[in-house]
């Protein structure tokens, strides 16, 4: 979703990339949640992150856990950044229904919205700000 969000929303500034530590297909949920808002994602697909190693990135902007834990180092000039966003697949796991999963992705989806929109201006003093925490 996020990589989508940024393509519409950003694709005057960034140049988006999106990958994980273990891809798996696009969930219909994350879809049908980005279609709702006229974004079409079901042309993207899961990327390995081993497969960006050669990529020269401005920013690696990890947004689990797990995957800030476990990204690799991206060498040069690249700045890490972590933002992190509950995942709606695990998320939706417990849900009673595909409704209330739903709204999970639309949640999730919204708080990304957010973010993106913030973006290029806000990467400089996020990173700063993380920089401090450290």
């Amino acid at each position: 979703m996020a990589e989508g969000l940024t393509k519409s929303l950003r694709a005057d500034s960034i140049i988006p990339f999106s990958a994980g530590l273990e891809p798996k297909r696009i969930h219909k949920l994350a879809i049908r949640a980005m279609f709702d808002i006229a974004m079409n994602i079901s042309n993207q697909f899961p990327k390995r992150v081993e497969d960006l190693d050669e990529t020269d990135f401005d920013y690696v902007i990890t947004l689990c856990d797990d995957a800030k834990e476990n990204c690799p180092v991206f060498p040069g000039k690249t700045r890490h950044l972590h933002v992190p966003f509950e995942d709606p697949i695990v998320l939706a796991e417990n849900a009673r229904d595909e409704k209330t999963a739903y709204k999970y992705f639309i949640r999730v989806r919204d708080q990304i919205r957010t973010f993106i929109a913030t973006l290029p201006k806000s990467l400089d003093r996020l990173y700063e700000e993380q920089q401090r925490e450290r």
